[in-house]
């Protein structure tokens, strides 16, 4: 039998000298940052390629991960006011603690 965790992977980072916290995409974040990207794709001679709203879904996908000093979700509004470089960052992070468990990491 399997057994899983629902703690949310998480890490600390500071943004101009705060502490924050960037944790695993919930399944409606996972839901809300897919359905930006196909709302944002497009299909051309039967291949996807990335249409007007598809530049927006990492940051829909930041904003369900990245929370405040005070533990408060950051808002889609903030994660579009931080400088590109900081975003490409907090996406990253974000991806590599949202990973798909795979049967190797689940406790038999």
């Amino acid at each position: 039998m399997q057994e899983l965790s629902l703690a949310l992977n998480e890490e600390k980072i500071k943004l101009d000298g705060a502490e924050y916290t960037v944790r695993e995409i919930t399944e409606a974040g996972s839901i809300a940052y897919r359905a930006a990207m196909t709302r944002g794709s497009t299909m051309e001679d039967k291949k996807a390629s990335m249409g007007e709203g598809m530049a927006e879904s990492e940051a829909i996908h930041v904003s369900y991960c990245l929370y405040d000093p005070a533990g408060a979700p950051v808002s889609i509004d903030r994660v579009k006011a931080m400088p590109r470089r900081v975003v490409k960052v907090l996406f990253d992070i974000a991806e590599r603690l949202s990973k798909p468990i795979t049967q190797a990491d689940a406790k038999n």
